[in-house]
């Protein structure tokens, strides 16, 4: 009894030390999304593999693919003003990211693909509307440099 009771508390604290999320795998994305749109983000010659939600703003960026933006290495990972606005629904804003995510900000009209910091961006940024997720390993991400052209198409 003892024991089970050293480990419940042990998530416990865990669970209050860590948040929301588990960030255990610093390396692959933190969510999956079932049922979207699968696209490919073609950086230079490396194909990176994602899906769109099926948001609003998701289904506004899809009817204009293939896209191409310019996005810059900051700390958290990529992103970079994009010339178009997507529609935003109020339900689909939230603060923060999960690693991975591929998320547009409503404030910026930025387009990003954060996958750092996901355990402190929930006090940093609001205004965000998550697009998707990449399916790679970060380390893919953190092969390219400080600007990369990125073309997103459907796969």
């Amino acid at each position: 009894m003892l024991k089970s009771g050293l480990i419940f508390a042990a998530v416990v604290l865990s669970s209050l030390v860590f948040g929301r999320e588990s960030y255990a795998d610093a390396q692959h994305p933190s969510r999956a999304i079932e049922g979207g749109t699968r696209i490919r983000l073609v950086i230079d010659d490396t194909v990176v593999p994602a899906i769109l939600n099926n948001s609003k703003s998701s289904q506004a960026l899809i009817s204009k693919l293939p896209y191409t933006a310019t996005l810059y290495r900051g700390s958290s990972g990529y992103c970079g003003t994009i010339g178009d606005q997507l529609p935003v629904e109020d339900k689909d804003m939230h603060r923060g990211w999960l690693n991975g995510d591929i998320v547009y900000s409503v404030n910026t009209d930025e387009l990003a693909i954060p996958y750092k910091k996901e355990e402190i961006s929930e006090n940093l940024y609001s205004g965000l509307v998550t697009l998707g997720v990449v399916e790679t390993p970060f380390s893919t991400l953190d092969a390219f440099g400080g600007s990369i052209t990125v073309r997103i198409e459907l796969e």
